[in-house]
Formats: structure tokens, C-alpha cells, sequence
């Protein structure tokens, strides 16, 4: 096998002018490379077209649905849980930055220790084998 010449600096760069002509879509072919086939321009899609006209779709950007309310604890129960679980950290953090006393932090821990037992408590402890449909909520 004999190794092959390199092309010269000046087809090199004919070379390179023809790619860049290529991709530009213009295209000038001299006598020596009137052999290389032209694609011919796609012709236009009228879908695309239509996707890609400005003004057709409302908004360029998705806004979500507003979500639903959080639902509020119905019995008196719940509400206090909530109101422990929720205010005796706060409680905590207010006595520990006013300096209150250790008996204000006390009923915060106690608060929070308090509203977060009696939340567990009163979750639904089925399991999902109870459920006639194995668990799945659509």
C-alpha cells in the first residue's frame, strides 16, 4: 500500500469553501467539481409553517391550574393537634429568643410532643390490602 499525497494547502481550502457554500445554500460549482450532486431545497411543510407562525397559540408559556384549598381539620381535636404540632416550636423558638424561661420552652416541647402524637393517632391506619381497588387512587 502506498501512502497517499496530501492535498495542497489551496484544495484544502477550496475543500472547506465548498462546505460552508454547502450548508449556506449558496453554491457556486466550478468547472472541476460539476460532478457533485445539488440537493434541492425541502419544500415548505404547512404544519410547520402554521407552528411556527407568532400570534397562533395564546401563550408562549404554561400557567398551571390553581390548586385546590388545603383542607381545614373539621373537629375541635384536630384543629389543637394542628395548633400543638404547629405552635410549640414556634413557642419554642419565641421563649428562646425573648429569653422567657425554661417553663415557657417547656409547654412549647410539650405542645409539639402533644399535637404530634395525637396527628398520628388519628391517621387512618388501613393498609392498602384493605382497600378493595390494592391502593391505587387515580
Amino acid at each position: 500500500m502506498s501512502a497517499a499525497t496530501p492535498p495542497s494547502p489551496e484544495d484544502e481550502a477550496r475543500a472547506w469553501d465548498q462546505i460552508v457554500a454547502d450548508l449556506s445554500g449558496q453554491i457556486d460549482f466550478d468547472a472541476a467539481t460539476s460532478s457533485l450532486q445539488v440537493n434541492d431545497a425541502p419544500t415548505p411543510d404547512a404544519f410547520i409553517d402554521a407552528l411556527l407562525e407568532p400570534g397562533e397559540l395564546e401563550s408562549d408559556t404554561y400557567h398551571p391550574p390553581e390548586p385546590p384549598p388545603l383542607p381545614r381539620p373539621r373537629d375541635v381535636a384536630a384543629r389543637f393537634a394542628w395548633a400543638g404540632a404547629i405552635g410549640g416550636p414556634l413557642l419554642l423558638i419565641v421563649a428562646t429568643l425573648l429569653s422567657l424561661g425554661t417553663f415557657i420552652s417547656g409547654l412549647g416541647v410539650i405542645a409539639f410532643i402533644a399535637g404530634f402524637i395525637a396527628l398520628i393517632a388519628r391517621m387512618d391506619h388501613s393498609s392498602a390490602d384493605d382497600r378493595p381497588d390494592g391502593g391505587a387512587v387515580v
